[in-house]
């Protein structure tokens, strides 16, 4: 089996509502969808973020794995790892294209060897595993009652923990946020809070120390991702443990110490 051919697609939705984070608000949900082909008729799909004019790069760079076996994922990936962080083949959008593709080559192995992700991957370890809602975004200008009624219904529908933004407003108004939301969920449901990048170090510890009675279990990106010293004193001074998020250096290497 080989890959024959693969398709890049961005995709855009205009969505009822508008909502914010600490950065920006939006009224769109946009995807970059990646579709690969094999000879055998196997279709597998991977997917990552960026924008409309990101789309030449992630296909420029999608296309290496063509003609190769689809479940070589781990040959492939170093292929075109090598190609973008080695040979600067096509470096803007490497990373979506080694992602989104890695997780389209899942797919397809998945598909015609009748094996699930978890046992691709080496065997499940556990039959179930802890989840929480994701999403508590600053709605319909950055009004209380749809984030506390959206939060009850988490609790309603069984989610154990959930994750809000912050960032957005002054300190004490997200400080009221949180212990509102707290109030609402009640003391048995994991809170998360996230400043997407939005503060310094002064400012973070200044907030985590504002809302540290309400039982948080970790303070998301309080700083900017690349910046390791401002992170790494907000880690050890905050009262609430810190989080990283789905940030990483573009060539995959993690901070030492």
């Amino acid at each position: 089996m080989r890959i024959e051919r693969i398709e890049v697609r961005f995709v855009e939705a205009e969505l009822d509502k508008p909502f914010g984070w600490s950065q920006r608000w939006t009224d769109v949900r946009s995807v970059i969808v990646l579709k690969v082909t094999t000879d055998d008729g196997i279709v597998g799909w991977g997917e990552t973020y960026g924008s409309q004019d990101s789309v030449p790069g992630i296909a420029t760079v999608a296309q290496i794995a063509v003609g190769e076996d689809p479940s070589h994922i781990g040959k492939i990936w170093h292929k075109l790892h090598r190609a973008v962080y080695q040979s600067h083949v096509f470096a803007k959008g490497g990373a979506n294209a080694i992602s989104a593709l890695d997780t389209a080559l899942y797919d397809i192995t998945g598909k015609s060897s009748g094996k699930s992700a978890a046992e691709l991957l080496g065997g499940r370890i556990h039959d179930s595993i802890p989840v929480y809602a994701t999403g508590l975004y600053y709605v319909d200008n950055y009004a209380l009652a749809p984030l506390l009624e959206e939060a009850s219904g988490y609790v309603e529908q069984g989610f154990s923990g959930m994750k809000m933004k912050v960032g957005a407003m002054s300190l004490a108004e997200d400080a009221e946020r949180i212990k509102k939301t707290r109030e609402a969920i009640g003391g048995d449901v994991r809170l998360m809070f996230d400043a997407n990048e939005s503060y310094d170090p002064s400012t973070a510890l200044t907030f985590a120390n504002m809302v540290a009675d309400h039982d948080l279990t970790w303070f998301e990106e309080p700083c900017a991702s690349r910046d390791d010293q401002a992170n790494k004193i907000v880690q050890e001074r905050s009262p609430i443990p810190t989080s990283g998020g789905e940030s990483l250096r573009p060539d995959g290497s993690l901070p030492q110490g």
